[in-house]
């Protein structure tokens, strides 16, 4: 690969003459903005990837996390029936599962 400084409106000259000369061995002159171009496609598309890899992640995460607080109150579901005989309303009690859950986090390690 071989990268040519050519003065403005050179190129094209330029061009030409390395593909006379360099013909027999395969050579081909791309301008540098259309390389990059296609630097950025390529990079581009890796962002794409991660970007939905990420989502998926993220979709995966929370759906994991309501399954978690889901089987919670199951496990809990006499304890949340004896708040209710004693007086607490069914918006009192979810509330209180609310609070619970909400400052759910990793541990820190």
């Amino acid at each position: 690969m071989f990268l040519v400084d050519t003065p403005p409106g050179g190129t094209e000259p330029a061009r030409k003459g390395l593909l006379e000369h360099m013909e027999r061995v395969g050579m081909t002159a791309v301008p540098a903005t259309s390389r990059l171009l296609e630097f950025y496609s390529v990079e581009a598309t890796y962002l794409a990837m991660f970007l939905a890899l990420g989502g998926l992640g993220l979709v995966l995460g929370t759906l994991g996390m309501g399954i978690v607080v889901l089987r919670n109150v199951l496990e809990r579901r006499r304890e949340l029936a004896l708040l209710r005989c004693v007086g607490f309303s069914a918006r009192q009690v979810t509330r209180v599962i609310v609070a619970e859950h909400w400052a759910l986090r990793p541990p820190d390690f």
